[in-house]
This record gives structure tokens, C-alpha cells and sequence, in this order.
């Protein structure tokens, strides 16, 4: 009934979709390099082997590499860095991973993923992000609320960015359990390094 308030479901049937998109990121001198791997679930009445196109897109929504295929590497000459706030004059920097899942010029699904390029490695006295050394002050932060318990809040996730950001913090620790896409995107986007 239209205009009624109550319980309800959609379900959406795709032939294909997404099933995981797996990124890893390495810098070889100023060549950013993106390595992908993309899986699929296959729907009732799926194709068999859709074809798979990926870009990769800077700020400004200009691509700047492409490939095909369900896995592959990306190269981004001059590549803009990502780092984290407080530690460099251009922090935070994000590309867009757009792939998309196509049958006989059928767009079947399209996922937009923001990545920044950047290294992390370590030794017994020094840990180098992007092969320099760096300093990381910030907190062990937990996704629960007094209120509302563990879980996904936007509210509270925003007020946290800001007093991190208020109290000089450049990162925070997500190490103890799985936190949800969005707080790692968003922490990405206000140049916070999650690890």
C-alpha cells in the first residue's frame, strides 16, 4: 500500500555482482602501482565470462591507467602519494578504483572504490610509510557508543575525526577487530592513517 509506514524488503536479483575487490598498493620511485584481484558471484541466470574493465581515477575524475581482466596491475607515473595529516604539504591524497562488470556491452555491475597509494614496512627501530620514516601519534579507537552500542554511527565517527584532528592526531588503531568500510574511507578522506 503506498504511503504505509511499516517492515519491508527489496530483493535485487543481479546476474552478476560483486562479490570482493582486493587491492594492494606499492610505489616503485615516483610510478605508483595498483594490484588488483576482483571476484564475482554468479547469478541465476548469469553469463558465463563477463568482461571486466578497471580505471583508476584521480581527484578530479581524470583517468589516469586502466586494464582488463579479473586481475592485474596498474601503473601511475608521477603518482600523487597518500600520507597522513601533519606530515606532509599534500596529505591525504585519494584515487578512485572504479570497476565495472560488463556483458555484450551490458553494464551488470559498477563498484567505485577510494584507495590511497602508499607503502607501509618496518625494521627493529623505525616504521617507513612510503620508505620514509614516519611518526604516528593517535588512539585505539572502538566503533561502539554509551548509547547505541558497537556498531556504525556517522554521527559519532564525524565527532571523532574532529576531536582527533583538534588534539593533533594523525592516525588511530583498527587492529583489534574488522571496522566497517566506511570508517576507514572516511578516516582515509580526512587524511587519518587506520592501522
Amino acid at each position: 500500500m503506498l504511503g504505509s509506514i511499516g517492515p519491508w524488503s527489496c530483493t535485487l536479483f543481479l546476474r552478476r555482482s560483486f562479490d570482493d575487490i582486493i587491492v594492494h598498493t606499492d610505489i616503485n620511485d615516483t610510478t605508483g602501482v595498483v594490484h588488483y584481484t576482483v571476484s564475482y558471484i554468479v547469478g541465476e541466470y548469469g553469463v558465463v565470462d563477463p568482461a571486466c574493465h578497471v580505471e583508476l581515477l584521480d581527484h578530479q575524475g581524470v583517468m589516469v591507467s586502466h586494464g582488463t581482466g579479473l586481475f592485474g596491475t596498474l601503473y601511475i607515473p608521477e603518482a600523487n602519494l597518500w600520507w597522513p595529516r601533519l606530515t606532509h604539504p599534500r596529505p591525504g591524497y585519494l584515487y578512485t578504483l572504479k570497476v565495472s562488470l560488463i556483458d555484450n556491452d551490458e553494464l551488470l555491475d559498477v563498484y567505485r572504490l577510494c584507495i590511497g597509494l602508499r607503502t607501509l614496512q618496518w625494521n627493529s627501530t623505525t616504521l617507513l610509510l612510503n620508505k620514509k620514516p614516519i611518526y604516528l601519534a593517535g588512539f585505539g579507537k572502538h566503533e561502539d557508543a554509551n548509547l547505541r552500542g558497537k556498531g556504525l554511527d556517522n554521527a559519532l565517527l564525524v565527532r571523532d575525526y574532529n576531536l582527533m584532528t583538534w588534539l593533533g592526531a594523525n592516525s588511530f588503531r583498527t587492529s583489534h577487530y574488522p571496522y566497517a568500510e566506511e570508517t576507514l574511507l572516511i578516516g582515509g578522506s580526512r587524511r587519518f592513517y587506520g592501522h
